[in-house]
């Protein structure tokens, strides 16, 4: 599915005005469907329910979480983004997936919807090995029976070597080069640390890789086919 086609649905406060959400979300996302209660979205998201809720507590008169609760409850699987004023203490019992407090740039919000969106097999570019695949403008990998996985730009680059290299030894040295830009050696803590990073989003039991292994003295490699 394209930006265009994806479907957002905006809970906030009629005295919102210039400072609308919506100023941000259109510069990406043009299909925004904005109301003003909790009723009014649940009401529109019975008639076509959204790719994605951002409510914006912080334009509201009260906190809105009675709002929220209901919404989320009746739509748990819809990723659901709370905004909040920006002295205001973060509720975790809302069940948001991501929490943003006021002050925020438009570059944020759009960088956290696009966090929670499905990849675009249309326009991402994908590198695929067996069932595992690396959206490499996302930054997200999918991963059999755990959905897609968020990645930093130094995993996602890291696991792009790797996966281009699938069942192939990938050494140390020329991690490091491609992806650190550097020929030194003393001290590879930090690739250890995204080794296992990484791990953590692609095995099953990351502290019994199969998918992801070390070949001792030498480097990783990326098993297309896990044992």
């Amino acid at each position: 599915m394209s930006d265009e086609g994806i479907r957002i649905l905006l809970v906030e406060g009629k005295r919102a005005g210039a400072d609308s959400l919506s100023v941000y979300l259109k510069k990406r996302w043009p299909n925004i469907i904005a109301v003003n209660s909790g009723s009014d979205a649940l009401a529109s998201a019975r008639f076509k329910a959204p790719d994605l809720v951002v409510f914006d507590a912080s334009t509201m008169r009260s906190s809105g979480i009675r709002m929220c609760k209901r919404i989320r409850q009746e739509y748990p699987n819809i990723p659901f983004i709370h905004s909040r004023r920006e002295n205001d203490k973060q509720d975790d019992s809302l069940g948001a997936d991501i929490y943003l407090q006021k002050p925020f740039t438009a570059r944020k919000l759009n960088n956290r919807v696009f966090q929670l969106l499905p990849a675009n097999e249309e326009n991402d570019s994908i590198i695929q090995v067996g069932k595992y695949k690396l959206f490499l403008e996302k930054g997200a990998i999918d991963v059999p029976g755990k959905g897609e996985q968020q990645l930093t730009p130094k995993l996602t680059n890291l696991l792009e070597l790797l996966m281009r290299n699938a069942d192939d030894v990938v050494s140390r040295q020329e991690i490091m080069e491609k992806v650190w830009q550097t020929t030194y050696l003393g001290d590879t803590r930090t690739l250890d640390v995204h080794i296992r990073w990484i791990r953590q989003a692609v095995e099953k039991v990351p502290n019994k890789p199969k998918v992801l292994t070390t070949v001792h003295g030498v480097g990783y490699t990326f098993n297309s086919k896990p044992k």
